[in-house]
């Protein structure tokens, strides 16, 4: 018996985003269901292909009407790509919903009653990313060189990415070529075979200098001709340094511990702030550099006039702490504190580089390190904190509640974990001053935050 058309659809109405752009509905049942294709406020008919113990999830059959602010993505490959979520919808929509999402979570997780300014815009919405990482597989008899679908380790084939602050269209073709001429294998993550695994560019803000990086599971001398395709002879090179990674592990981790330079530049030299940073194949920078320079204003500038001694924890390669130093007296103290002891050398070398002698790093976990300071007898009167996604350890909030630290500026990457944080805090003496999102990846669900704790003397 033919099932009748529209059966077992519902009409939906989306009330907000899930962090993967996924609209959130309620079903007729009254159960929460997640349905990709609509924004906040749109309708539509959808047909649940899943329930959970506690939620379901929907396939979009038809879209019913169309929220203020939706427009043509600008990307031929939204959204099929997983790399943006909101190409779809004009950017001051997108950060009107960003700040929404950071004061929900300071008032439902954090109990916080605080009014939360516009988002700081992008200088660029478009053409702000400095690093692409494409994956590389074989698909449907060709060489595919792109990103991975939404939810998946699908790669889905682009000609360019326009959040690229570098020309790469003609690079992805070339290597392309390259891959189909010298019959090279790809790397299947199911079976751990395969010689080529990625392809990464790292670019200078303004596209003039470019490093690439190959990763492949060994060294093989079918690569060696892999610099003549990025530096053809007679011709403009199209990367001014190229790069091989070794990583020999299964998996999807991007890089392994060996890189070797095949031809050209070790290093780029990106200008942040006033100050320079070299910048190695590998080295961790912030992808948007022209809107990290003004996250990094809205921290520092929470400084008071006259700080002597600042402690920067999950300092990385130390851009932070760099600027903080520029900006205090060479009589201040300022210390770096970093767990990857790759980026404290990389934070050390930008900091000789730069003629800041007033500023140190140690390799240490964020606890321990706070606590081996606290335990010299230095005592910071402001600590900044920048911790991953997952927020800052209860070891670490401990160690700062103990310090005699009059301010904390925290650099916030997910509302959630920020608010959890900026309570745990707030029992032990601090208030919540301020706040500041900063749009520091558009296009996408992603959003910064600044958050300025003060302890009330």
């Amino acid at each position: 018996m033919t099932r009748p058309e529209g059966a077992g659809l519902q009409t939906v109405t989306a009330r907000d985003l899930g962090e993967h752009g996924e609209a959130i509905a309620t079903l007729e049942d009254g159960m929460t269901c997640f349905v990709h294709g609509l924004l906040p406020g749109e309708s539509g008919r959808i047909r649940v292909v899943q329930r959970k113990p506690k939620y379901a999830l929907g396939e979009l059959v038809e879209r019913t009407d169309t929220a203020p602010g939706r427009r043509p993505a600008p990307c031929a490959h939204f959204p099929e790509c997983g790399g943006c979520q909101l190409q779809h919808w004009e950017e001051s929509h997108q950060r009107e919903w960003k700040r929404k999402l950071v004061l929900a979570a300071l008032e439902r997780i954090g109990g916080f009653e605080i009014e939360v300014p516009a988002v700081l815009p992008s200088p660029r919405d478009l053409g702000w990313r400095n690093k692409l990482s494409f994956p590389l597989r074989w698909g449907a008899g060709k060489a595919l060189i792109g990103f991975y679908r939404q939810g998946t380790h699908h790669v889905v084939d682009v000609e360019a990415c326009p959040v690229g602050a570098m020309p790469h269209a003609e690079i992805l073709a070339a290597v392309k070529r390259w891959i189909a001429t010298e019959r090279i294998s790809l790397y299947d993550e199911a079976t751990g075979k395969g010689l080529l695994r990625h392809l990464v560019l790292r670019a200078t803000l303004d596209g003039r200098r470019l490093l690439a990086v190959l990763v492949a599971s060994r060294a093989d001398p079918s690569l060696e001709s892999f610099r003549e395709v990025l530096q053809p002879p007679g011709k403009e090179p199209l990367a001014h340094g190229i790069h091989l990674n070794l990583q020999p592990k299964p998996g999807n981790a991007i890089f392994g511990a060996e890189t070797r330079r095949l031809a050209g530049e070790t290093s780029l030299t990106e200008n942040l702030g006033g100050l320079a940073f070299q910048l190695s194949p590998l080295s961790f920078f912030q992808m948007n550099p022209a809107q990290a320079e003004r996250l990094y204003e809205a921290a520092l500038s929470q400084l008071p006039a006259g700080t002597r001694c600042v402690v920067d924890l999950y300092c990385g390669t130390g851009t932070l702490t760099l600027l903080a130093a520029a900006r205090l007296p060479k009589d201040a103290r300022i210390i770096g504190i970093e767990g990857h002891e790759g980026s404290v050398e990389d934070a050390r070398r930008n900091a000789e580089a730069n003629g800041l002698s007033h500023v140190s790093f140690r390799a240490s976990d964020a606890s321990r390190g706070l606590e081996k300071v606290l335990h010299e007898g230095i005592s910071p009167e402001a600590i900044l904190l920048n911790p991953p996604r997952t927020g800052a350890e209860g070891a670490v909030l401990d160690a700062i509640l103990r310090s005699a630290a009059a301010r904390v500026i925290y650099i916030s990457c997910k509302p959630a974990t920020l608010a959890r944080d900026l309570k745990i805090l707030g029992t032990g003496g601090f208030r919540l001053a301020s706040v500041q999102p900063v749009d520091l990846f558009p296009q996408t669900t992603h959003v910064e935050t600044v958050a300025v704790m003060v302890r009330d003397s």
